[in-house]
């Protein structure tokens, strides 16, 4: 059977689309277009499946493909990772594109395994390759210093994306084709029961992704005792604050304090890049930032390559001279 088609694993959560799943539907439109492949969305649930369908199309998916039943009323490895292989088993798609988070991860990782195929994990682009049939997938790699283009040898083309990687479009007169496939689950257990599910809330003010301000910091600190310097700074401007993967390597910070295309992805109006060289997975993250003040006292790191305003200077000195300066305004 010839692989066609972009099929997208379209995730929800409480019986609402997440926006990864919307932002992925509306980039494979647009490949799809290019490459002249349809776009289907696989949307697996028990809960308000309707409506998601209609969110899917609305968001440019040609069809979507509902499988639904009680036992998909959240996420559990193994059904899932059955229906994905099932689906993949009789229709063939030339590609798979899977939201970054992480029950998506656990889902790429299993299918890519079942199947011996390839997958490229945490993409910050997607393009056509001049055969119009492969995919090249666009990945940062040796920890951010260098972008690498992958094309996968294997069918179908397998990838996860994460938020904010691509935007979301609503499109007009999207299309109405919603078809079901009934696929029960039978298989071995899970190997765990879920003895409790507790909702884990980030407040706003830390929600990097939500957050108008964002004081990033980066090695240039040298020392967890020295984050005051940007956290005073972030006091006086009512910014959130944030830091680069190195600080979150050594465990120094939460993961969800992660600036950069593996952690979160900025929208804020104002960035501060303080001691940060500008890796390409941290700067990738920034692209829709409005205004970047980048402080470094190495005239040509990287960072200052996306900035708009560049302040070569000893952080140390410039920052807090910065900060009683916004005090005494």
């Amino acid at each position: 059977m010839e692989n066609k088609n972009l099929w997208v694993l379209a995730l929800s959560e409480k019986g609402k689309l997440l926006d990864v799943s919307a932002e992925i539907i509306s980039m494979a439109r647009s490949l799809g277009k290019e490459m002249k492949e349809e776009v289907v969305a696989l949307l697996i649930a028990n809960e308000n499946t309707e409506e998601l369908a209609k969110e899917a199309l609305s968001y440019g998916a040609d069809k979507v493909c509902l499988v639904k039943g009680e036992e998909y009323d959240h996420y559990k490895t193994l059904p899932f990772t059955n229906v994905l292989d099932k689906m993949i088993e009789k229709y063939a798609p030339l590609a798979v594109f899977i939201p970054a988070t992480a029950n998506g991860r656990d889902l790429g990782g299993r299918i890519s395994a079942r199947r011996s195929l390839g997958l490229v994990a945490d993409c910050i682009d997607v393009k056509s390759a001049k055969d119009s049939k492969t995919i090249d997938w666009v990945r940062p790699t040796f920890d951010g210093k260098l972008i690498s283009t992958i094309r996968i040898s294997t069918l179908p083309q397998v990838g996860t994306i994460g938020l904010g990687v691509f935007k979301k479009r609503l499109i007009e007169n999207p299309k109405t084709e919603i078809f079901e496939e009934q696929i029960s689950y039978e298989g071995p257990a899970s190997g765990y029961s879920i003895i409790e599910h507790v909702e884990k809330k980030i407040p706003r003010e830390k929600d990097l992704s939500q957050a108008k301000k964002v004081i990033g910091m980066g090695m240039g600190l040298k020392d967890p005792e020295n984050f005051k310097i940007g956290q005073a700074l972030a006091k006086e401007l009512g910014a959130s604050v944030g830091f680069s993967k190195p600080i979150i390597d050594k465990g120094w910070e939460p993961s969800q304090m992660q600036v950069g295309v593996t952690g979160k992805k900025l929208k804020s109006k104002l960035y501060f890049a303080l001691g940060i060289s500008g890796a390409r997975q941290h700067t990738a993250g920034l692209k829709d930032v409005d205004v970047i003040i980048a402080v470094n006292n190495d005239k040509d790191a990287a960072i200052f390559d996306v900035a708009h305003y560049n302040v070569v200077a000893d952080l140390f000195e410039f920052v807090p001279k910065l900060t009683e300066k916004l005090k005494n305004m």
